[in-house]
């Protein structure tokens, strides 16, 4: 028995020594990641992955899950706002502007794109990144023709808008298809489009968009959402024989429910030249959009509604398809941080009416808009 232990320990010790001398030459080697995956692998630590398991069968699953809202919803009946409460009307340009620019007016012109734009993250297409940012000068003349004619068509082209979609888990431990939030990576060159159009687009929209929409904003944050809203609660309550009612609302995959042709009026009625609101049409239809984890692809679907997250068009396009709905009197308000909201009530002597209409006119308006509210979450 004690040879047997003396055994046990003699292999022990030179087992020790094998792996002290494989580490060591790895360190001699600056070969660092053998050195960090032999780390993980003696702890027993593993990386966070977007996905688990499952192979193509959950990939198709993820993104049908995703692409689930292209179904048409339920024929129920809209419920409708109640009828003392007015809804903001559509908002007009300042009197300064000039009129709505007309169907035949020229299509906008875009500069060339000279100044490569740094990669904020991967594209389905890399090795042309490369290009594009080695041949810049070359390429801006010929890029800008052709952005200018997908404006004057108001069509974007297909494969431009194909996405990518990369499920990141909403959790340290996703357990259904809801825990992973669908980031799209689309074309190097759609993202480059899509910034020069958006500098297009905001001089049009300025005027209607919601001032108490604290997201995607310059200079302006989270922190002062909250101290708004601080602000008008305690100012308020220092008043004396008052109460207060803060009802936090957040909707169930918000960019995934945009409905295409609701932004497509809503943006007519904003006056934004019509060749960008049919570009805007294209850009959100007929999608093709595929999952990958790792080295795993799903098949393509094609989607027509909502906005593929991670672009940089979809925040703007949601903050202006929720601008038509807000509120602000001096006893309720209702202010927005992305797709939360806070319909919040300054009650004095028990009266509540104006707050509990505001909340029943919400809850209505998104249903005519065809957004869903997360009630688990609410």
């Amino acid at each position: 028995m004690k040879e047997a232990q003396r055994e046990v320990k003699r292999c022990l010790k030179e087992a020790k020594n094998t792996y002290r001398k494989k580490v060591e030459k790895k360190l001699a080697d600056n070969n660092m990641r053998d050195v960090w995956e032999g780390v993980r692998t003696i702890t027993g630590h593993k990386a966070k992955t977007s996905m688990e398991g499952g192979g193509v069968e959950r990939a198709n699953d993820l993104n049908q899950f995703f692409n689930r809202f292209t179904a048409k919803p339920p024929s129920t009946p809209p419920l409708q706002p109640a009828t003392h409460h007015n809804f903001p009307q559509p908002p007009s340009p300042p009197p300064s502007s000039t009129s709505p620019p007309s169907a035949d007016l020229p299509p906008p012109t875009l500069p060339p794109s000279t100044t490569p734009i740094p990669l904020l993250s991967p594209s389905p297409h890399p090795p042309c990144f490369t290009a594009d940012q080695t041949c810049a000068a070359e390429l801006g003349e010929p890029l800008q023709r052709v952005f200018n004619l997908s404006l004057e068509l108001g069509k974007v082209p297909t494969l431009w808008k194909t996405s990518c979609i990369i499920p990141v888990p909403k959790k340290n431990r996703p357990s259904e298809l809801n825990d992973f939030r669908p980031v799209a990576l689309t074309s190097h060159l759609m993202k480059t489009l899509e910034r020069l159009f958006l500098n297009l687009l905001r001089p049009q929209v300025q005027h209607a968009e919601d001032s108490l929409q604290f997201a995607y904003r310059d200079k302006v944050g989270v922190e002062d959402a909250i101290i708004y809203l601080l602000h008008r609660v305690h100012s308020h309550l220092d008043k004396g024989s008052g109460t207060a009612r803060i009802l936090f609302l957040d909707f169930s995959s918000a960019f995934n429910t945009i409905q295409p042709l609701v932004l497509q009026d809503k943006l007519l009625q904003m006056r934004v030249d019509p060749c960008l609101v049919a570009w805007i049409s294209s850009y959100l239809t007929d999608r093709p959009q595929f999952v990958r984890m790792k080295d795993i692809t799903s098949d393509t679907v094609v989607s027509s509604i909502g906005a593929p997250q991670g672009t940089v068009l979809s925040p703007i396009l949601f903050t202006l398809y929720t601008s038509d709905f807000c509120y602000n009197s001096e006893m309720c308000h209702i202010q927005k941080f992305a797709d939360d909201t806070a319909i919040v009530g300054c009650i004095r002597d028990d009266q509540e009416e104006e707050y509990r209409c505001l909340v029943r006119d919400f809850v209505a308006w998104c249903h005519n808009n065809g957004l869903q509210l997360n009630t688990p979450k609410n």
